[in-house]
């Protein structure tokens, strides 16, 4: 459950980020403007999650706050790691129920966990 819990406070901090950062900005209700307010957020989290593998050895603020472990991973594999890594986090967040379904019946365990085993 640690590993949910450090999600929601990367998530947080990133939502609230995201919100400041656009309060200047009105929101258009028509397609361009929702599509690149979507598109914004995907950048600013996929950075957030790259900035944390690459630099910080996998350790986000979450995880830190909630006090898991450094990601393990081969250095020649590193820079793929850092990529992958945040786009499945961005997939698996996307079908979060599915995710914690799955969480569930493979006692702690994400479904893209078996990819980066050593």
């Amino acid at each position: 459950m640690k590993r949910f819990f450090a999600m929601f406070i990367d998530v947080t901090i990133l939502v609230v980020f995201f919100y400041f950062y656009t309060i200047p900005f009105t929101i258009p209700s028509n397609g361009f403007g929702l599509y690149f307010f979507q598109f914004s957020w995907v950048l600013l989290y996929l950075a957030y999650n790259f900035t944390a593998d690459y630099f910080y050895n996998g350790i986000s603020i979450g995880k830190k706050i909630a006090g898991l472990k450094e990601e393990s991973y081969k250095p020649e594999k590193r820079m793929l790691y850092c990529i992958t890594h945040g786009l499945f986090r961005l997939i698996f967040f996307i079908i979060l129920p599915i995710t914690i379904i799955y969480y569930i019946i493979s006692k702690g365990k994400i479904p893209y966990d078996k990819l980066y085993e050593k």
